[in-house]
């Protein structure tokens, strides 16, 4: 991550993520996009750890919702927004954002400074994966925007 004075942190530079992740029970959906979308051992490790635990996140927000449905990568939001949602989306959209920012290829040492959801993210059609889904976020109307094909 970037900081505003040109300093950089790599949370995870000093674990050994291809250990952790064979270790690790990673549903094939996540192997097959992250080795699909990082050719590096390490890069597609830190995908398949990010994107597993956001199914276990997932799941604890469905418990806690109570929803009917286990949130699962396989079965993505299909709403889509007419303005960006602020708040809290339902556990299986949140799930769907957690899964697709495992997949962003974007510069992750690029400062995201709020003013333009371009610079530092996977957006269209720059990027086909990784992109933020439309069970919340709305692009602006001046973008070239595709609905997220999801998977």
């Amino acid at each position: 991550f970037k900081l505003r004075d040109g300093f950089s942190i790599d949370l995870f530079a000093d674990e050994k993520n291809v250990e952790i992740v064979n270790e690790m029970s990673v549903e094939p959906t996540i192997q097959k996009a992250c080795t699909t979308q990082f050719q590096d051992q390490t890069e597609q490790a830190m995908c398949m750890r990010t994107a597993t635990a956001g199914v276990l996140l997932g799941h604890i927000l469905g418990e806690l919702g109570q929803d009917a449905q286990v949130p699962s990568v396989d079965t993505p939001d299909k709403n889509v927004v007419t303005e960006t949602d602020d708040e809290h989306p339902a556990a299986q959209c949140r799930l769907d954002t957690y899964y697709q920012g495992a997949n962003c290829t974007a510069d992750v040492s690029t400062f995201q400074t709020g003013e333009d959801y371009h610079v530092g993210t996977c957006t269209a059609p720059k990027f086909k994966a990784g992109l933020r889904p439309t069970c919340w976020f709305k692009a602006d109307a001046t973008d070239s925007f595709r609905v997220l094909a999801q998977h």
